[in-house]
């Protein structure tokens, strides 16, 4: 599907995906105090951060979108969480996206391990090492 709106979309320069927030705010800071006093096995169910690198991801095809491979500069990424669609769909685009300058990626709470996992998957994909790489 985001193939089909990205080639409606030529002239594209910069995009940006907000993921679902999922809780309140008060149910993530009951959580995030929570998470001081957990073991690293017992956060993976307190917090909306996944990853298991063991996971297949659905191959991402090498296409031509025009926008993608000339125009596109910056991707912003809004409470990526991790999960195995989120995934997929961020390894699709860095991949595709040979003229990115900057990269934002704002994650949804959890510890900063799994963050850390995380980041460093992204910037594996990336096919290029954009200039400006900001995680939150």
């Amino acid at each position: 599907a985001l193939r089909r709106i990205l080639r409606h979309a030529p002239s594209l320069e910069v995009l940006s995906l907000a993921f679902d927030t999922g809780p309140g705010d008060e149910e993530l800071r009951a959580t995030r105090e929570s998470w001081d006093d957990c073991k690293e096995g017992e956060l993976t169910n307190a917090h909306q951060l996944r990853y298991n690198e063991d996971e297949v991801l659905l191959p991402t095809p090498t296409v031509t979108i025009r926008c993608l491979t000339k125009r596109v500069r910056e991707i912003n990424l809004v409470h990526y969480q991790g999960g195995r669609a989120q995934r997929t769909l961020v390894k699709f685009l860095l991949r595709n996206a040979p003229v990115l300058a900057k990269l934002y990626c704002g994650f949804a709470p959890g510890p900063l391990w799994l963050q850390t996992k995380l980041r460093d998957e992204i910037q594996g994909w990336a096919m290029n090492r954009p200039e400006n790489c900001i995680f939150d």
